[in-house]
């Protein structure tokens, strides 16, 4: 079943649920097969992103090479994104922005694993023998192994920041989980709109 089959059966399905007479038990009934559609779109889609990343990066694999190629290439990816998303046509539909809000969920709540896993490198690399650093800044107190260590410190800070970013996101995909396009008239909002997060200074 190709990803256009899956849009058309399941726009077919969210439609069936504004139009259906049949109660609530039908209702529920179309809205499962929805559910369970996204289900199967997302397990292609992972699949898909497993195979590339395998060719980047293979699961348990350690070499420094492969691991810094994959960190570039998700900074490249994120750019590009960001690039794409400027235009209307890149997110068109509530489906769509769905799909993109939970992947960049996922993303984002495994950034403060990876954060907390980079402390536990920094502090390896501070007990390294001859670590040094440049002179392109003050060095404190403690010399390079000082820096590592602060290094640390706002990863740490940044893992936390991240996973508070990752709940919001969340939340977010919940709501775009609900949206759908209606042939009759919409229904009034409930709740009103969030107000926008404060930004947050780091160390």
């Amino acid at each position: 079943m190709t990803d256009l089959d899956l849009n058309a059966i399941e726009a077919t399905a969210e439609r069936a649920i504004c139009t259906t007479t049949g109660g609530t038990g039908e209702s529920m009934t179309i809205l499962a097969l929805v559910a369970e559609l996204r289900t199967i779109r997302e397990r292609l889609a992972r699949t898909d992103a497993d195979g590339l990343a395998d060719q980047v990066l293979p699961l348990d694999a350690a070499d420094p090479e492969q691991v810094t190629a994959a960190a570039n290439l998700l900074s490249e990816l994120v750019g590009r994104l960001c690039h794409a998303t400027r235009h209307a046509g890149s997110v068109p539909t509530p489906q769509d922005a769905d799909r993109t809000v939970a992947a960049l969920a996922t993303t984002v709540e495994r950034l403060p694993q990876l954060c907390r896993q980079l402390v536990d490198r920094m502090t390896t690399i501070a007990g390294l023998d001859g670590l040094a650093a440049d002179n392109l800044g003050p060095v404190p107190t403690g010399g390079a192994p000082a820096i590592a260590c602060r290094a640390g410190g706002r990863l740490s800070w940044a893992a936390d920041q991240l996973g508070q970013a990752a709940a919001t996101l969340d939340a977010a995909q919940r709501d775009t989980s609900r949206l759908y396009i209606a042939d009759g008239p919409l229904p009034p909002a409930e709740e009103p709109p969030l107000p926008p997060r404060p930004i947050l200074e780091g160390p």
